[in-house]
C-alpha cells in the first residue's frame, strides 16, 4: 500500500511543480521538512522549501520523477511512527526538453503524519 501511496504522491509532486503551485507542493512536506539540494546548505521547514521551489520554477524548470527501488519501511528513532525510504531517478528540464536536461537521482524519507505520507527529508544530485 505504501508503495502505491508514494507513486501517487510523486506524480502529484510533479503535477504541482510543473504547474507552478508552490503552496500545493509544500502541503506534501512535513512542517519540519529538511531538503538537501546539491551544492547548497540544508533547507529546513515548509516556508524555506517554498522559496527553493519558487526559485527552481521561476528558472523555467519542469520535472519528471520515477521511484525505482522497492520502498523500505521502519519506525523512526524517536518512535514517532512509520517512515519509508525511497530511491528514484528523474529529470529537471526546460519546457521543450530540447536542452538543459539534468538527469538526477534522489532519496526521500517519507513520514506518516495524521494518516498521510509526507516528504520529511529529501536530497538529490545530478548525474554527470
Amino acid at each position: 500500500m505504501a508503495g502505491a501511496e508514494i507513486h501517487e504522491a510523486k506524480a502529484r509532486w510533479c503535477e504541482l511543480f510543473n504547474s507552478g503551485d508552490v503552496k500545493g507542493m509544500a502541503e506534501l512536506y512535513t512542517e519540519d521538512c529538511k531538503i538537501c539540494p546539491p551544492n547548497a546548505p540544508i533547507i529546513e521547514g515548509r516556508e524555506a522549501f517554498q522559496k527553493l521551489a519558487g526559485m527552481l520554477i521561476a528558472s523555467g524548470l519542469k520535472a519528471e520523477m520515477h521511484p525505482c527501488q522497492d520502498m523500505q519501511t521502519g519506525t523512526n528513532a524517536a518512535n514517532e511512527g512509520e517512515t519509508l525510504w525511497e530511491l528514484g531517478k528523474g529529470k529537471f528540464f526546460k519546457d521543450d526538453k530540447s536542452s538543459g536536461v539534468d538527469e538526477i537521482k534522489y532519496m526521500v524519507i517519507w513520514k506518516r503524519v495524521n494518516g498521510s505520507l509526507k516528504l520529511y527529508t529529501e536530497m538529490w544530485n545530478v548525474d554527470q
